[in-house]
């Protein structure tokens, strides 16, 4: 109730407009994260924590549609977080361009072993805010994640020249998410590695082919 009546007295904060509330939204989840009832900002955000988004699941419902905006906002956040993690991964100088797809493991395998990992919060969207929520800007932002995200393998897979390139970033989509769906559900420190290699495995067998 403490967080309810917070948020209750602090949500004018979303009539200011899109980057005060992300700021904001920013710093309530850090808090809500740590347990600490004040906003804060952390310089090392984990995109997977779900402490946040649990949260903000009953408060949205508690404020209505300014509460249901206030979740948009955190997942256009932590979308923000795990592109840049990507792209600066997949950058690195010197990496061919199969390398470049394997890339995307390597970026997965710290935050997936953290303790704070609870899983992808964009999952736990569709699970939480489906069509009987009547949370459309929800439901769009997790939809433009999964499109961003299946734009970007195809960006990567392209260079490659396979001959079903739209089956291998399906391929290699599913196991980014299955690799993290493994690793919440495990804790089996290995399930990157492993979903690495399978990758590796279906993009030199299409290569040969």
């Amino acid at each position: 109730m403490l967080i309810i009546r917070f948020l209750s007295k602090h949500a004018r904060h979303a009539e200011r407009g899109e980057h005060v509330v992300l700021n904001w939204a920013y710093g309530l989840v850090q808090s809500l994260d740590t347990k600490v009832h004040a906003l804060r900002h952390d310089d090392r955000p984990q995109w997977t924590s779900l402490r946040g988004l649990d949260q903000l699941h009953g408060i949205g419902h508690a404020l209505g549609p300014r509460g249901i905006g206030l979740v948009a906002t955190y997942l256009r956040y932590k979308s923000a977080i795990w592109f840049q993690m990507l792209a600066t991964a997949t950058e690195r100088p010197g990496l061919s361009s199969a390398e470049r797809v394997l890339a995307i493991f390597d970026a997965l395998d710290g935050p997936l072993r953290a303790p704070s990992f609870r899983g992808c919060p964009f999952v736990k969207g569709l699970a939480e805010f489906g069509p009987e929520a009547n949370s459309p800007d929800v439901q769009a932002t997790i939809a433009e994640y999964f499109k961003g995200l299946h734009e970007f393998v195809a960006s990567l897979i392209e260079p490659l020249g396979l001959k079903k390139p739209e089956k291998a970033v399906i391929q290699v989509l599913s196991l980014i998410q299955g690799a993290i769906v493994m690793a919440q559900s495990t804790r089996d420190p290995g399930i990157v590695e492993a979903n690495r290699d399978a990758a590796r495995l279906l993009l030199e067998d299409g290569l040969a082919s």
